[in-house]
């Protein structure tokens, strides 16, 4: 059997596609002989143009393969089924992937069995550094395939066979954005692992589970997602203590329960007295302005986010990360005002609690049925009866079937509808919870439901996204903390507008100055408990603060040596 990389991909243009157990036939060359191995991982589809020459393909999986002292990105390429046909499939050799690592300043574990930025040069002292698969989670792989390819950039001017003259690379030009703007790539994404997907659905939403696989998620969707999932079941656990609180306070509080019996009673007779008309009509009418005003600052919110994301495209940052931060910035602020501001005005301008606590219960239940229908049932009965049948697989089809099958599955659109979704739901819960108790237990049953829908999403309904690696939740942990101290401030006020207040200033046995003051008395002890227990409990634990200034040291002193013949000199 040939090893991987031994084969010219333009002289075996037929042969058999990769797989999960490719002998590496058809694979371009590697330059180091470390790097030669037997089975070759496809992790990345490159999607070509439909009109895109065989020469062009040719020369994109030379230039792929090349090492990167000649311009080339250093990884492994596979044209697919032939030199025509409009796929490369991508993999990555050890040590373009070790190099990667370094570059990207991943911390892995080093003999000692602690924590270490991983160094090429010190490669054979970190654990399992001859085993990609073990020392690299998939979703690091795959990314760093992707890093690899849009780093590539033109060492000379280079005319590409197959083009236009207009086409042609100038020097230091990013060879793969200008692929991408001839119409040469059409797509790149990171492949599905079957059988890993396959584990990792059946302990994530197909069970009876209650816990989440995170170090899978994250293994195989990359940090980005298993952050996001850590926190939705971080944020719906913690939603138990308030909701059991919630339904002790509806069950013993007769504000609550008369006003539901009520509730229903008038129900019953405004049907009976609109039997002589159209009741069915007039029942729906009764929530109709709930469902409009749902369906209006859904409107708004997709409209403005169009429009944030077109302002921030304007300011040209430099960074995605700079991109992203001023993006949600403004998406944040106009989330706060479209989704809150009716509230506010019920409460503090209006300031009548049971149309609150009406309006309140209404959004929560209407929203979490839009909610669920979007982002679920669309989404599963479009792929069910209208994609599905488009990529029908059986285990003889070639393999490149299969993957051009993962092409039809429509791109994921990120996390931030997510996390937008999960801060209206906290607004609810710290701004007005208050005065609906239930409003916990609606949103605990809600996010249990939550996280298998979106681990089903994830999995089924759309392509592998790319995840970069990173450290925390970024901008929105900024976000959740700034909503909670105006929670703090929004349930003081609202103190004010309490039965029990308002009868004692009836009776006169306090003044609108005493309320006024026990209500910033009770806010400034708040947010002081919560500054105490910020301080307390640090978001980064000991162990890790530790390690972190070691490994800051470290390269303090791997600096200084590096300098050393310098300033001898």
């Amino acid at each position: 059997m040939s090893k991987a990389g031994r084969d010219d991909p333009e002289k075996s243009p037929g042969e058999k596609p990769p797989g999960a157990a490719s002998t590496g036939r058809g694979w371009t060359k590697v330059s180091c002989p470390c790097c030669v191995s037997e089975a070759v991982e496809p992790l990345v589809l490159v999607k070509l143009g439909e009109k895109v020459r065989p020469e062009t393909k040719r020369w994109l999986i030379r230039l792929i393969g090349a090492p990167q002292r000649e311009g080339g990105a250093a990884l492994l390429a596979h044209p697919g089924e032939d030199a025509s046909g409009d796929i490369i499939v991508v993999s990555a050799p050890r040590c373009t992937l070790l190099r990667a690592t370094e570059e990207l300043g991943l911390c892995k574990t080093y003999c000692t069995g602690e924590m270490e930025t991983f160094s090429y040069e010190d490669k054979d002292n970190f654990r399992h550094a001859d085993n990609m698969e073990v020392f690299l989670t998939l979703a690091e792989r795959q990314y760093m395939v992707k890093y690899e390819l849009e780093g590539l950039h033109a060492q000379r001017d280079v005319r590409i066979p197959g083009l236009a003259d207009n086409y042609t690379l100038q020097h230091r030009d990013n060879i793969w954005q200008k692929m991408s703007s001839a119409g040469v790539v059409v797509d790149t994404f990171p492949l599905h692992k079957r059988q890993k997907l396959k584990e990792l659905s059946e302990s994530w939403y197909s069970g009876n589970q209650l816990s989440q696989p995170l170090d899978s998620v994250n293994a195989y969707f990359g940090s980005t997602v298993g952050f996001y999932f850590s926190f939705l079941d971080f944020y719906t656990w913690s939603l138990l203590p308030p909701a059991i609180m919630g339904l002790s306070i509806t069950y013993f509080s007769r504000l609550v329960v008369l006003g539901m019996l009520c509730f229903y009673w008038g129900e019953h007779q405004a049907m009976r007295l609109h039997e002589d008309w159209d009741s069915l009509v007039s029942q729906t009418l009764l929530y109709a302005p709930s469902v409009l005003h749902i369906v209006y600052t859904n409107v708004l919110a997709t409209v403005y986010k169009t429009v944030a994301q077109s302002l921030t495209e304007f300011e040209n940052h430099r960074e995605e990360s700079a991109f992203q931060n001023h993006l949600t910035a403004k998406v944040l602020v106009f989330t706060f005002f479209n989704y809150f501001a009716v509230l506010f005005h019920i409460a503090f301008v209006k300031q009548d609690v049971p149309l609150l606590r009406k309006r309140l219960a209404s959004l929560l239940i209407v929203t979490q049925l839009v909610n669920q229908v979007t982002e679920v049932v669309v989404p599963f009965l479009v792929d069910r009866f209208v994609s599905a049948p488009h990529r029908t697989e059986r285990e003889d089809d070639p393999q490149e079937d299969k993957f051009r099958n993962q092409i039809t599955l429509p791109v994921f659109p990120g996390l931030f509808a997510e996390y937008i979704e999960l801060l209206v739901q906290f607004g609810y819960l710290s701004l007005f919870s208050c005065v609906y108790p239930l409003t916990a237990v609606l949103l605990l049953i809600n996010n249990i439901t939550e996280i298998r829908t979106d681990a089903y999403k994830i999995c089924k309904l759309f392509r592998k996204p790319f995840s970069p690696p990173v450290a925390n939740m970024g901008v929105w942990q900024i976000a959740f903390e700034i909503l909670s101290f105006i929670a703090v401030v929004s349930n003081c006020w609202l103190l004010t507008l309490s039965p029990q207040l308002q009868r004692m200033h009836q009776g006169g046995e306090m003044s609108s100055a005493n309320i006024l003051l026990l209500a910033v008395l009770a806010e400034h002890v708040l947010v002081l408990i919560k500054l105490i227990m910020a301080a307390v409990i640090p978001d980064e634990p000991e162990w890790i603060r530790k390690k972190r200034a070691h490994i800051e040291y470290t390269s303090m002193q791997a600096l200084r040596q590096q300098g050393l013949p310098a300033d001898e000199s």
